[in-house]
């Protein structure tokens, strides 16, 4: 398990680099954060790739979350759709990235070069509690 976490940390790290770049990368709602992040499918490295069988292409990007309850991580229900400025949609299937002391999650979508993506999110934690929903702007470039 400890090789495992070693070759996660480089993932871990990459989440943490592209979500400092943003200019908001969380919003709270009373006791629960919700951090994000998107990003190109690129950063990440062809070995976590692997692990996580993330697709790497210049025009796939990943949209990061992770859910916080009292500066806990905590497993929730996800939904999610990126939208261009057509509003042509694609919706957002979320993948669980548990780590034991990290949880997130990882959704793959499409863009093209330059592309304006609207990317909006709703969360309801498993616990229990109401629909929290993030929205979110960025310009893709290929990688």
């Amino acid at each position: 398990m400890q090789s495992l976490s070693l070759l996660c940390l480089p993932l871990l790290l990459l989440f943490n680099t592209a979500i400092a770049n943003e200019p908001k990368s969380s919003q709270q709602f009373g006791d629960y954060v919700i951090h994000y992040s998107s990003f190109n499918s690129t950063f990440v490295t062809p070995d976590v790739a692997k692990i996580y069988a993330l697709t790497r292409d210049k025009r796939t990007g990943l949209v990061n979350i992770a859910v916080h309850y009292k500066g806990k991580p905590i497993p929730a229900q996800l939904e999610g759709e990126t939208a261009n400025l057509l509003q042509q949609k694609e919706a957002l299937t979320f993948r669980l990235i548990d780590e034991e002391e990290a949880i997130y999650y990882l959704a793959p979508f499409h863009f093209i070069n330059e592309e304006v993506l609207h990317v909006t999110v709703t969360v309801t934690p498993e616990q229990g509690g109401s629909p929290m929903t993030v929205r979110f702007s960025r310009t893709f470039y290929e990688g």
